[in-house]
């Protein structure tokens, strides 16, 4: 099939724009957990594989105007996280110190945070919560982003929702300020 390209018209004056219907309205600290959780039973998550470089990472994370990757294997399973704060902090440059190389052949299983030191949170507690209750794990937890996890039918763990800080600051209207602070580096490397 050959495709023609579209005819273009000038803009006419007096245009507005479409608005949703439903628009993304501020939220408060007690409104539902769930209304700043990106669910994964309605958009679907992104994802990179261990063995693709922090700068496809990077990129992939700019492109999406999101700051979280889940790392996947083959088969789909989740083998980590990595986060731009991962890629953008000194991780990479205390990477080469240790290892050597250049930074373009850093991979995101050298800088993402592995499955096993991934904290979640459970759905059922987060179909309870309240924004605020998010607000606070976070900031006590000292990261910018959540995973929460449900059964799925044969009773093992599914990644439901995602949650962001940055994400909950924007609905909020308000700074959520939570210091994350980079624990994975140092025990990543220790089992290198």
């Amino acid at each position: 099939m050959t495709y023609q390209p579209l005819h273009s018209h000038h803009l006419s004056g007096d245009v507005t724009y479409h608005r949703p219907d439903r628009p993304d309205k501020l939220v408060t600290l007690d409104d539902p957990a769930e209304t700043v959780m990106t669910d994964l039973t309605r958009v679907s998550a992104v994802t990179i594989g261990p063995r693709d470089s922090i700068a496809t990472a990077n990129q992939k994370m700019f492109f999406r105007g999101i700051r979280m990757l889940l790392v996947v294997d083959s088969q789909e399973n989740i083998v980590g996280l990595i986060t731009a704060t991962d890629i953008l902090s000194e991780k990479p440059f205390k990477h080469l110190q240790v290892f050597g190389g250049v930074r373009d052949e850093i991979l995101v299983k050298d800088l993402m945070t592995p499955r096993e030191r991934i904290e979640v949170l459970p759905m059922e507690e987060v179909a309870h919560a309240k924004v605020g209750h998010l607000v606070e794990t976070l900031k006590e937890a000292r990261r910018q982003h959540g995973i929460v996890v449900e059964k799925d039918s044969r009773g093992q763990q599914i990644v439901r929702g995602l949650l962001s800080a940055s994400e909950i600051a924007r609905r909020l209207g308000q700074e959520v300020q939570t210091r994350e602070v980079d624990l994975s580096y140092v025990a990543h490397n220790m089992t290198h």
